[in-house]
């Protein structure tokens, strides 16, 4: 019997809308993943879709989850809504994540499921964003980190600070779709506000649970030193080097090829055996 989808609308952060898929298999237990896009992503870029029937031939349920201020409407993949991108805080995440969670274990409940197992995985900036969730949730049983960012600082290094400060908006250049997306000075506002609690290598060090970290060689967005500066803190992770991979493990979008990338199907074939060998110690 093949998993079953389930369309979830949740309301996330300042009471705003976004789409879950859950792809659920069969039984009365579920093990699930919950996937978390990147900056300027959604949960219908690429490949991520395509990725499904893997976790789920292992037994894993998994969720993929938009972000309520991501820009993407429903499941679309165009960037309608510009106002809601600029202002899509750390914070604005994290209250996403926990709310995802909570519209996903209502869904369980309601099919008498049981949730035996929270797993969760995210790239890029969604990467540093499930790393934070799982630092304050002992529930989850294990992080995974695509391409992840290890320092938010650099993240905003490109920006003239008091530019934008007098400005009150920068804008970033999307090379997708060719949109100058906004970017408001609350986002650096609201970081600066919560700095120690976002130092990601001092939540790495501090992890509850056994994390893995994924990072191809030939990233150029998110050079594979964050990965490793992670590694170095945290003892108890695992680090995947992929030779010959880009930033998104060599998908592109829209995904029109026939067969999965060999980098991204390395991916993610770690991931799914770090999930499923997963055994949890008594302490780290």
């Amino acid at each position: 019997m093949s998993a079953q989808k389930i369309k979830i609308n949740y309301t996330g952060y300042k009471q705003a809308q976004a789409a879950i898929d859950l792809y659920l298999c069969p039984g009365n237990n579920a093990k699930v993943a919950l996937f978390y896009h990147g900056f300027k992503g959604f949960k219908d870029w690429g490949a991520w879709q395509a990725m499904v029937p893997l976790f789920n031939q292992a037994g894993i349920s998994i969720a993929l989850v938009n972000g309520t201020h991501n820009g993407v409407i429903a499941d679309g993949d165009t960037f309608e809504d510009i106002k809601k991108f600029s202002v899509n805080t750390l914070q604005a995440e994290q209250t996403d994540l926990v709310e995802a969670w909570a519209h996903i274990e209502e869904i369980l409940t309601q099919k008498s499921v049981k949730l035996t197992e929270q797993h969760i995985i995210g790239h890029s900036r969604g990467a540093a964003a499930v790393l934070i969730y799982a630092s304050t949730h002992s529930q989850i049983k294990s992080v995974s980190m695509w391409a992840g960012v290890s320092n938010f600082e650099s993240f905003f290094q490109f920006a003239d600070k008091d530019k934008w400060k007098a400005d009150g908006e920068i804008y970033i250049q999307n090379s997708r779709t060719g949109q100058s997306m906004p970017m408001h000075y609350s986002v650096w506002e609201e970081y600066q506000a919560h700095k120690t609690d976002y130092n990601l290598i001092t939540i790495a060090s501090k992890l509850g649970t056994n994390l893995l970290l994924v990072h191809g060689e030939q990233d150029t967005v998110v050079p594979i030193s964050n990965s490793e500066s992670i590694y170095n803190t945290c003892l108890h992770s695992i680090f995947i080097r992929i030779p010959n991979a880009n930033h998104t493990f060599n998908c592109v979008h829209p995904n029109e090829q026939k067969e999965l990338p060999a980098a991204f199907l390395e991916c993610v074939q770690n991931t799914i055996d770090f999930i499923v060998d997963f055994e949890e110690e008594e302490e780290f």
